[in-house]
């Protein structure tokens, strides 16, 4: 079984959600509770996104950067 990562995980469920600019955004715990991952993990993990420039954070928002979505659809091809 294919088992992915906590930061793909984060990527796919923002995609999933359409979380691509500040309207669609999502929060941290909103999140956390969709992929069943401890609120201070999903921190951790959208550290390292922000750091590598695959998501933006507005207003305790997070949503998906061009190279965010480019990233995520690299799981489909």
């Amino acid at each position: 079984m294919y088992r992915l990562t906590p930061t793909m995980r984060v990527l796919l469920t923002l995609h999933n959600f359409s979380a691509v600019d500040e309207l669609r955004a999502r929060d941290i715990e909103e999140i956390a509770r969709e992929i069943n991952l401890e609120i201070k993990h999903v921190e951790e993990v959208v550290k390292q996104l922000l750091e590598m420039g695959y998501v933006c954070r507005k207003n305790g928002r997070i949503y998906l950067t061009p190279l965010g979505i480019l990233k995520i659809l690299s799981l489909f091809s």
